[in-house]
């Protein structure tokens, strides 16, 4: 359950910090992508794919929101932010599996 609410938590931080952020480069990616390694680092599988999954929503559905600065309302452009936030899941899941699989070799290298 930890992982979980630390996944939601790292997630918000993390939009927060680069929605208010004076620049974004390319390397503003880096922390992403080690934290969402490091979601499914020693975990389950399926541990993995849900924390990483959350992570990933989150951390792409705030940062739109949270950067948004449109003449819009922002509640109108709710739904193009979740598609951004599922495709932000999914590279989350993907990231997180990644840990486990590295986790996992660093196992069997042991034994």
């Amino acid at each position: 359950m930890t992982r979980f609410v630390s996944a939601i938590v790292l997630g918000f931080l993390l939009a927060w910090g680069a929605a208010h952020a004076m620049f974004l480069q390319w390397w503003t990616l880096v922390p992403w992508g080690l934290v969402g390694v490091a979601l499914g680092y020693r975990a389950t599988r399926g541990r993995a794919m849900i924390a990483g999954a959350l992570y990933g929503f989150v951390l792409c559905f705030m940062f739109t929101l949270l950067g948004y600065g449109g003449a819009a309302p922002a509640m109108r452009q709710v739904p193009f932010f979740t598609v951004f936030g599922l495709i932000g899941a999914l590279c989350g899941l993907l990231l997180a599996l990644l840990g486990t699989l590295e986790y996992q070799r660093f196992i069997f290298r042991m034994r």
